[in-house]
């Protein structure tokens, strides 16, 4: 990990950890620590979009855009799909679908980062 992204070798493991903190507080720090803690990969946003192949990024675009169609079956299949064989995920944009992962992981923790507004 370490800011290089990870792709999941299979899928049967599941999210086991939400991060819904927003970015710049500690969302790097968070997956490398779970991903330690959870013995798997996990999927930090700015490492994944950035260091991903295209179709990857384009899947979470296509789940943006489901979700503005209010179409709740597609877009559960679709995380589910970007989520596949990941023990957890920190970062922008899974934090834009916390209560949609928790329904799909109804088992996983929710865990929020807060940073101090007067640091930041």
């Amino acid at each position: 990990m370490g800011g290089v992204p990870c792709v999941p070798q299979g899928h049967i493991r599941s999210l086991k950890v939400i991060g819904a903190g927003y970015s710049r507080t500690g969302t790097l720090s968070m997956a490398l620590a779970l991903e330690k803690l959870l013995d798997g990969p996990v999927m930090h946003g700015d490492s994944q979009l950035h260091g991903r192949e295209d179709a990857y990024v384009k899947l979470w675009s296509e789940i943006f855009t489901t979700r503005a169609r209010h179409d709740r079956p597609p877009l559960l299949k679709l995380l589910r799909e970007a989520t596949a064989g990941f023990v957890a995920i920190t970062d922008a944009p899974g934090n834009c679908f916390v209560g949609e992962l928790l329904e799909l992981y109804p088992e996983a923790e929710v865990v929020c980062v807060c940073r101090n507004a007067e640091t930041w």
